[in-house]
């Protein structure tokens, strides 16, 4: 048994697949670190929770904190991160200082199509920024790729995979979104999911 924390609602990227409203953050605001610290608590003395992932829109340095506060007082506990390219950017250090036991992070295709998608030029090489540094700093056992399949970059997905899976990256978690759709300051957006995995 597991319990995910979504640590952080407020996300700083304008992905065309996101099935987030634009104001999510707005209606569900981040909880104080300290009150994390209790929840985990309970988790882990009431359920015997001893995994724990670590969740959020957009990474923030709340996450490695309450990471770090898992790691340092339960014992053979495990905790991972789900995190982008562009939101942990700029906070690449703590990132990397921080011992998460896996590390999910998102790409979508090709430099072209993961830009496209993901509404951000340059995101594509701050995310393989990213990945390079997860691995120079050998603080994690595991790292896997997350793609969302669209109708833009449903032609350099497996292109993708390759590349990576040659340079030593072998989890790939792959979601099915029908079609991509183009981001609006107020629109909402709702996608129907399928999830599968494929590890080559």
């Amino acid at each position: 048994q597991f319990a995910e924390l979504l640590i952080n609602s407020y996300c700083p990227n304008k992905c065309r697949h996101c099935i987030y409203p634009s104001d999510y953050h707005k209606y569900n605001k981040n909880l104080p670190v300290e009150n994390w610290k209790t929840i985990v608590d309970k988790l882990h003395d009431e359920w015997g929770i001893k995994k724990f992932i670590m969740d959020g829109r957009g990474f923030s340095k709340e996450i490695c904190q309450v990471a770090n506060y898992v790691k340092n007082y339960i014992r053979d506990s495990e905790v991972g991160v789900i995190i982008d390219g562009d939101s942990s950017y700029p906070l690449h250090d703590q990132l990397f200082s921080t011992y998460f036991d896996w590390v999910d992070i998102s790409l979508d295709g090709d430099e072209t199509d993961h830009d496209n998608q993901r509404n951000s030029r340059g995101s594509f090489i701050r995310t393989i920024e990213i990945i390079e540094g997860l691995f120079k700093a050998s603080n994690f056992k595991k790292l896997s790729i997350l793609s969302c399949l669209t109708s833009i970059n449903k032609d350099s997905i497996i292109n993708m995979v390759s590349k990576l899976n040659k340079e030593g990256v072998k989890n790939f978690f792959i979601s099915s979104l029908g079609t991509a759709m183009v981001r609006r300051s107020e629109e909402r957006r709702v996608g129907k999911e399928c999830r599968s995995r494929w590890s080559p």
